[in-house]
């Protein structure tokens, strides 16, 4: 995990973009208990500088990974990129079959 760029938010994608460069594989199993502490070292003095930080680290995960963020795996097509909403895309990103992505 990268403490030093990204203290609130996006550790985890940026350890999962690692791992999927054909090192590492993410492996799931129904027999694991996992548990997410969200922002639980977040101590900030103000609402204005968390979003200082995660403009930072934002940048910093664009700077990392551009087009890798977009053409995520986990991450399905019919849901849209321009928001942090999750609403559905209009159209797909890419065919449902996985036969014309982008």
């Amino acid at each position: 995990m990268n403490e030093q760029d990204l203290q609130v938010a996006s550790d985890d994608v940026d350890l999962f973009l690692a791992g999927a460069g054909g090192r590492y594989r993410n492996i799931w199993t129904p027999c694991a208990g996992l548990f997410h502490n969200g922002s639980a070292t977040g101590c900030f003095e103000t609402m204005v500088e968390k979003q200082e930080i995660l403009g930072r680290e934002a940048g910093y995960m664009e700077k990392r990974w551009g087009e890798q963020q977009v053409d995520d795996p986990a991450y399905s097509p019919n849901l849209a990129l321009d928001d942090e909403n999750f609403d559905f895309s209009w159209l797909p990103r890419g065919d449902i079959l996985g036969e014309n992505r982008g």
